[in-house]
């Protein structure tokens, strides 16, 4: 996992999930991108950041 890559997922799902609850999980599961998705699993339904970027891009644009 690049830290980069972390840092960006971690940022956009700042959206949608307060710091608290993303620290919370991340020391439960450990800090992986796999942890910050099942935040985003929960939260939006999608199962990958990726799948989730690209459908919220498609939604912005409509």
């Amino acid at each position: 996992m690049s830290k980069e890559k972390f840092n960006q997922v971690w940022d956009d799902v700042m959206s949608i999930a307060t710091e608290e609850e993303m620290r919370l999980v991340c020391n439960i599961n450990g800090k992986s991108i796999a942890s910050l998705e099942s935040i985003i699993y929960v939260r939006v339904g999608y199962r990958s950041y990726e799948q989730w970027v690209n459908r919220e891009e498609c939604i912005t644009f409509l």
